[in-house]
């Protein structure tokens, strides 16, 4: 009998404690308070409370979440975990809704009290300033967000010849440089600076060479053919045959100025060849 009677006891015990952690929840403050407007009218409308995660007083972990709240009447009650033991460090987030939009949004650190409290005692002058470990809302580190290092890394930046008020130009090491030069020079495309209406001299003189006939047997057989001067650019070179233009790497091959015919291309005795180009 007195060994049942002690399994019985240490069953109680047991089940007492499970339903002890099965229904502990962390200590809460009661916020109560009436809201008028400036008229004199109470508020109507809801309240939004967002926090982040964190640890309360007595070891509980409150998780992330939002709580929206009727205001009816201007009258305001609810209740939430305090946070007054963190600091600055953690706060509640609160909008104030009214006629589907937001009219303000302030900051709240809750004490521990078993009064309930008015938003003068719990409200934040402004926002808190946080470290984004904790959960907060400060600056987020920049690895934190995704992307943006690569990002910002891609922007243009400014060289140590960067002078505020002048003209923009890209430097050959692709920072943001000022063109350099008096202020009564023009500019040019590559962004070098010369006076107004003097030319620099020319490195080179484009030529034209329009219906020549390139050198070679047209018998059918025969390939290669000469032209007086080698292509520059290549691709400028139009080359017709019987007044159809053929496709370079199609149906020829130019290499300087010898153009090499493709397969079944090799003109034949008769056939007229013209090309036009440009040269140096």
């Amino acid at each position: 009998m007195f060994f049942i009677r002690w399994v019985v006891m240490l069953s109680l015990v047991f089940v007492g404690t499970l339903f002890q952690g099965v229904f502990a929840q962390p200590a809460l403050s009661t916020i109560q308070d009436t809201l008028y407007r400036a008229d004199g009218s109470k508020f109507e409308g809801s309240v939004t409370i967002e926090w982040k995660s964190f640890e309360s007083a007595d070891g509980f972990t409150v998780s992330r979440q939002s709580l929206m709240v009727p205001i009816r009447a201007g009258f305001l009650r609810v209740r939430l975990v305090p946070t007054s033991h963190l600091g600055s460090a953690t706060s509640y987030q609160v909008r104030f809704n009214s006629g589907g939009k937001v009219q303000f949004t302030e900051h709240w650190a809750i004490p521990e009290s078993a009064m309930p409290l008015k938003l003068t005692q719990i409200r934040l002058a402004g926002a808190p300033s946080q470290n984004p470990e904790s959960g907060g809302q400060g600056p987020l580190p920049l690895a934190m967000v995704t992307g943006l290092a690569e990002a910002l890394s891609q922007r243009p930046a400014k060289d140590s010849a960067y002078v505020p008020g002048r003209l923009l130009r890209s430097s050959p090491t692709g920072f943001l440089t000022s063109v350099s030069g008096n202020f009564t020079d023009c500019v040019r495309v590559d962004g070098t600076a010369i006076p107004c209406g003097a030319e620099p001299p020319s490195s080179s003189v484009v030529l034209f060479s329009d219906a020549e006939t390139p050198q070679g047997v047209m018998n059918g057989t025969n390939a290669v053919f000469a032209l007086d001067h080698s292509p520059a650019p290549a691709g400028s070179l139009m080359l017709f045959r019987n007044g159809l233009l053929q496709r370079m790497g199609i149906d020829f091959q130019l290499s300087a100025s010898t153009i090499t015919f493709l397969g079944g291309s090799v003109p034949g005795a008769g056939d007229l060849l013209t090309v036009y180009y440009r040269y140096e």
